[in-house]
């Protein structure tokens, strides 16, 4: 993966994250106080590069230029089924 790809994906992990930690917060506040937000963002983004339809939507995005719709959907559902992982 190329570095602006590599960039690409932490920037949509990274909003997907952080537009989804108020509403994790508010859940589970003392869980909350606890976690580093970078450290999600990285084991989350690192745990992405498995996935096949992030790959092929990455590989999309980087044709384009930018984080489509696609990729953003990916990671958004990937955030909240890693985020209820967490908690389990």
């Amino acid at each position: 993966m190329s570095d602006k790809s590599q960039r690409m994906g932490r920037r949509a992990v990274e909003a997907a994250v952080f537009g989804q930690w108020d509403a994790f917060a508010g859940d589970h506040p003392r869980l909350a106080a606890i976690l580093d937000q970078e450290l999600l963002v990285e084991h989350a983004e690192n745990r992405l590069l498995d996935d096949p339809a992030y790959e092929e939507a990455m590989a999309h995005a980087a044709a384009v230029g930018r984080v489509t719709t696609e990729l953003g959907g990916i990671v958004e559902r990937f955030v909240r089924r890693f985020f209820a992982e967490i908690v389990k």
